[in-house]
């Protein structure tokens, strides 16, 4: 049987062919990761097919090592994605393959170098070998990872390759151990033998025996008995100096001998004898009645000499006797420290408190005090059984969510409601035309989205919810958690690896089959997707900007072609592509206009009278009148006065910018300076909080000079705005007020963008100030003020997406005030107030900027009627990487087709990023694949239907 398997190397183009060994014959399925030797080194692999005949043209078959992991890690299903992906990118097949692998399991293929015998000092052995020696000698075997840490950006390899050649150094092919493993943890209950012989008898036969504990064990079973000294001791073995040791230790105590009188004749005759001669004996008379009053025994006393004489009693003396000094359960306790048998006791004791279901071992030695050992002997016993259970990382765990009951439809909701449902009716291929849902902010586009998750659940399949950005993850899976319990799975690069695995885990079993986050969950390992929702489907964050570059949006309607499922495009401002397309006919596109008036009680699953709610008015402040005015702070006076009524009513704001940190650029005022990032050439950002310089594209930093570095002068000024300076103006305009920031530097840490969320919808802060995560998706219902800092920015760029990410950024900014009971307004100040997109967005007029978008576009021949794809090369010479460009644009030139537009080559808006230059060539038209395939230079990647060209 042989194998066609995908090798997990980078850039790797195309499979090879592997015998499979007996042991994995019948086993072995297409999906499956598998370790396979590749060249010198060991590799994972994916199974991409599986035959019986060996193919043909190869002459000699290498085999298959092992098995990673028993279930195949691909399906069918996502195998045929990753091969379209690849097709569609141009990127290779096993990068594509990678996006759906299990997280975390992946090894790196590696080395390990150990040194054999000292070699011949030649000419060419210079310092670095000495170094690499110097460490094999001192540290011994070295992985290739070790020896990279130890000797950063130094070339190693090659003096180590030629150590091996020459015998002085071994090398062994191996692969680094994968960050995540299934956790298993241990657990003890009570067994049925434990449980029926009643805890108290099972706790007595724990521990060492020995005398003296035996000797308590007489005694409570005697209890409230006073058995005699010498008995006791002959009974259990105990010497008089051990019961003495107990007596000091407080567990019990030796009664002294006693002289004793006790009734000769039964009381009626006592009792006869006294009514006749009590008052002529009166000695005698008095310690009979003492004795009656007993019970017929007491201590000696005067007169019972007569008595004996009479022959009404016995005298004699009593033995040393014991006798607990506390309570039986006080005696049971000593017993068990006497045994050594305490923690043992109470674990068995904690144990049973859990009615003999399994407790964590941990839980147990935590709570006891109880060691492994010692569990180990109350299970060689009998006592309890101990196994070991899986542990799951889930990242939801802790969510507390009350059940939610579905809202009543709007008939607007109602109509698109029908459409969808008719969607899961239609049989392939009416079924896999994408569905665009065009709904306004707040009109109850989410409860569609419940709706179809809950109807593919219905029919036994599976759903997957994309969201742009991590920070709206908690809010949407709280929604899907509240209607669908214990089925949500969430997946995204904020969890721990662990969390993530499992989390995969869990969908892959069918645990899970609600599958919540960003463009990363789209490749979830679902065994059967009925509907796939792309929520925001206009944002850019739905594109990797990494190998492989791709469109999440893309892919989803793809994948949703392929499991034959319902796809779902929602957005208050769909791209215009899609808009276009749904215009053509390639999409069906259902429409919700109006915003419903949120958080209204009424629910149900009948009609409903409609309450719907305007949308905000939006107040355009030219800022130019506001500098005439005299007016030089960076809030209106309009919006300076709405926030101070929305501060005095008790209400909540939104200030948002979208440019993060404290000034934009920081330059000298004598010499005209700017700092830059020396690794990119563009200007630094400064940071207020720790004081220091930022580049935001390699995030280098530097710290805040007090002079000019070219000319020393002292005259170092920040210009420009981010989100530090709004919330330090804040500050100023409003001292004590509440004001949270919500951008990428304030979200770094784990639960970042939850904490804050969960701040400011608890009215713990009164503004929220940030960038673009702030405009999508949040439902907060006290802001009834939106105040955009600056809507100039990112207009100007050199980008033919630009006009439409302003707009689609200010519509949905806008959005975000009004969703209450109460009515919100939004204060838009900007440069350019005459610009169509400021326009649009300041009457929430999508089709007007539609129109004109559209006109535009259609002008230069870009999306929706051209393709567009762009060939980027980075280098870090500047020369070599110009006279590579100029190649590949000649190559291109020369097999242009007529339809097809080539734009460069050219130097990238940003020309040079983290210490490498940049150069792009741009392709408009009908992007034929011989231009695509062009095989590029060294440095050099394809993207297609790029969201930037900057």
């Amino acid at each position: 049987m042989y194998a066609e398997i995908l090798p997990n190397v980078p850039s790797l183009t195309h499979s090879f062919h592997y015998l499979v060994p007996p042991v994995l014959a019948g086993t072995l399925r297409a999906g499956h990761l598998v370790v396979v030797p590749f060249g010198k080194q060991r590799v994972q692999g994916v199974v991409l097919a599986v035959a019986a005949d060996a193919p043909t043209g190869v002459a000699e078959f290498k085999a298959v090592e092992a098995l990673l992991d028993a279930e195949p890690v691909l399906s069918a299903e996502q195998l045929g994605l990753a091969q379209w992906l690849a097709r569609e990118t141009r990127a290779a097949l096993i990068e594509c393959v990678n996006l759906m692998l299990p997280p975390g399991l992946a090894q790196r293929a590696d080395a390990e170098y150990q040194l054999l015998r000292e070699p011949v000092v030649t000419a060419r052995a210079g310092a670095l070998q000495q170094r690499v020696l110097a460490l094999l000698r001192e540290r011994g075997a070295l992985r290739g990872r070790q020896l990279q840490r130890a000797l950063p950006r130094v070339a190693w390899r090659p003096v180590l390759e030629r150590l091996v050649r020459n015998g002085c150094v071994s090398k062994t092919a191996l692969l680094d151990a994968p960050a995540v493993q299934v956790r298993h943890a241990k657990t003890a209950r009570l067994t049925v033998r434990s449980r029926g012989q009643g805890l108290a008898a099972v706790q007595l036969q724990l521990g060492r025996p020995s005398a003296s504990a035996a000797l308590l064990a007489q005694l409570i079973d005697l209890w409230p008995g006073q058995p005699e000294l010498q008995a006791a001791q002959t009974a259990s073995g105990c010497t008089r100096a051990q019961v003495l040791r107990l007596v000091e230790r407080g567990v019990l105590q030796v009664l002294p001998q006693a002289a004793v009188m006790a009734l000769a004749v039964p009381a009626p005759v006592a009792a006869a004898w006294l009514a006749a001669h009590a008052q002529a004996q009166p000695e005698a008379g008095a310690a009979l009645a003492e004795l009656l009053a007993a019970n017929g025994a007491l201590p000696q006393a005067a007169g019972a000499a007569q008595l004996a004489a009479l022959g009404l009693a016995h005298c004699s003396t009593n033995p040393q006797c014991l006798r607990l000094t506390g309570t039986v359960l006080q005696a049971r306790a000593q017993l068990l420290e006497l045994r050594g048998a305490t923690r043992r006791a109470q674990a068995l004791a904690e144990l049973a408190l859990h009615a003999g279901g399994p407790l964590p071992v941990a839980l147990l030695r935590e709570r006891t005090g109880v060691t492994l050992p010692e569990l180990a002997q109350l299970a060689e016993l009998g006592l309890i059984d101990l196994d070991a259970v899986e542990v799951l990382h889930d990242p939801l765990a802790a969510v507390q969510v009350a059940p939610d009951a579905a809202l009543a439809l709007t008939d607007e909701q109602a109509a698109v409601w029908a459409a969808v449902h008719a969607a899961f009716e239609a049989p392939p291929p009416r079924r896999i035309k994408p569905l665009l849902l065009h709904g306004v902010t707040g009109s109850g586009k989410t409860e569609i989205y419940l709706r179809a998750v809950a109807e593919a659940l219905r029919r036994g399949r599976g759903a997957i919810v994309l969201v742009p950005e991590i920070a709206l993850t908690p809010q949407t899976v709280r929604r899907f958690m509240a209607r669908f319990a214990g089925r949500v799975a969430v997946l995204h690069s904020r969890l721990t690896p662990n969390e993530r695995y499992d989390s995969w885990r869990r969908v892959r079993s069918g645990a899970l089959d609600v599958v919540i986050g960003p463009r990363s969950a789209l490749f979830a390992p679902l065994r059967d997707v009925g509907v796939i929702v792309v929520d925001e489907a206009h944002d850019q964050a739905y594109w990797q900007d990494s190998v492989p570059y791709y469109h999440a949006r893309t892919a989803a309607i793809e994948r949703a072609r392929q499991c034959a499922a319902v796809c779902i495009l929602g957005s208050a401002t769909p791209d215009v592509v899609d808009s276009f397309r749904a215009q053509q006919g390639a999409y069906t596109l259902l429409s919700l206009p109006r915003r419903i008036l949120a958080h209204a009680a009424a629910t149900g699953t009948g009609a409903a009278a409609a309450q719907y709610a305007p949308l905000p008015p939006v107040h355009v402040v030219d800022m130019r009148h506001e500098l005439r005015a005299g007016n030089r702070s960076i809030f209106s006076r309009l919006l300076a006065s709405q926030l101070a009524q929305v501060l005095q009513r008790g209400e909540q704001a939104i200030l948002f910018l979208n440019r993060r940190g404290q000034a934009t650029y920081v330059f000298c005022r004598d010499c005209g300076h700017v700092l830059q990032c020396p690794r990119c050439n563009i200007s630094y950002t400064f940071h207020a909080a720790p004081e220091r310089l930022l580049c935001h594209h390699c995030n280098a930093q530097r710290a805040a000079p007090a002079a000019c570095p070219k000319c020393q002068s002292a005259r170092i000024r920040h210009f420009g705005l981010g989100t530090e300076a709004v919330e330090s103006a804040l500050q100023v305009a409003f001292p004590g007020v509440r004001a949270v920031r919500w951008d990428a530097d304030s979200t770094r840490q784990r639960g970042a963008h939850a904490a804050i969320l969960q701040q400011f919808a608890a009215h713990a802060a009164d503004v929220l100030i940030g960038t673009q995560m702030i405009a999508k998706g949040l439902d907060l219902p006290l802001v009834t003020l939106v105040g955009v800092v600056s809507a100039d920015t990112g207009l100007a760029m050199p980008d033919y997406r630009a006009s439409e990410r302003v707009f689609s950024v200010l519509l949905q900014v806008a959005g975000r005030a009004g969703r209450g009971q109460r009515a919100g307004q939004v204060v838009l100040q900007t440069y350019q107030p005459e610009h169509f997109a400021i326009q649009a967005a300041a009457a929430h007029d999508y089709a007007a900027f539609y129109k004109q978008e559209l006109a535009l576009r259609r002008n230069h021949g870009y999306p929706p009627f051209g393709r567009v794809a762009r060939l980027v090369g980075q280098h870090v010479r500047a020369d070599v990487l110009q006279a590579a460009a100029q190649t590949l644009g000649a190559a291109l030139q020369a097999q242009r087709a007529a339809d097809v537009d080539i734009i460069g080559p050219v130097p990238c808006f940003y020309q040079r990023v983290n210490g490498m230059h940049r150069w792009q060539i741009v392709l408009r038209g009908a992007l034929p694949a011989v231009l695509l395939d062009v095989p590029l230079p060294a440095g050099w990647r394809v993207e297609v239907d790029p969201v930037s060209l900057l």
